[in-house]
């Protein structure tokens, strides 16, 4: 309009110029990226700790950690439940497993044949993370009837047996 943006509107425009360099990094940006994560172990170190104090700086409250709370209110219920002393029936965790497993499993390989198909576009990426939740909790569902199965059958007797003796002194 042929006047000086204000303070408001050149922080906003910083800001979505930003959000464009996220969403579509240079080839350059890409490039350093990937030595960063294929490089040694201390360079992959280094990079990770990068995002984790990120993410380790938001505080609890954040609608980000809605997901984080209920993941644990769920563990919480399934424990109550009994499910994580393998006291429930073989069926019950047989059951679980195979549902957990028909419903987790297309939807992870939906979401990975997406990023495929898209080259890993991070606008692609952040889409299929809106299905995370939906696809993390029947997975885990199953990864835990396996186990409980597999203690139930005995067969995990020797690494029961050492976390049992864990806090009795």
């Amino acid at each position: 309009m042929g006047r000086k943006p204000t303070e408001e509107e050149s922080a906003a425009i910083q800001a979505l110029t930003a959000q464009r360099k996220l969403r579509k990094p240079s080839k350059e940006d890409l490039e350093k990226d990937a030595r960063q994560w294929r490089g040694s172990a201390w360079t992959v170190i280094g990079a990770r700790a990068k995002q984790l104090a990120a993410w380790q700086s938001l505080p609890l409250y954040d609608p980000l950690f809605a997901d984080i709370w209920s993941m644990m209110f769920i563990g919480m219920g399934l424990f109550k439940m009994g499910v994580f002393s393998a006291v429930r029936s073989f069926r019950f965790y047989a059951w679980m497993a195979a549902i957990g497993f028909l419903v987790g499993v297309p939807l992870n390989s939906y979401d990975a044949w997406l990023a495929l198909q898209s080259h890993f576009d991070r606008l692609t990426i952040m889409l299929t993370n809106v299905a995370y939740d939906l696809e993390r909790l029947p997975v885990a569902l199953t990864d835990t009837a396996v186990l409980m199965m597999l203690c139930k059958a005995g067969a995990a007797r020797q690494v029961t047996g050492r976390l049992a003796a864990i806090g009795q002194r």
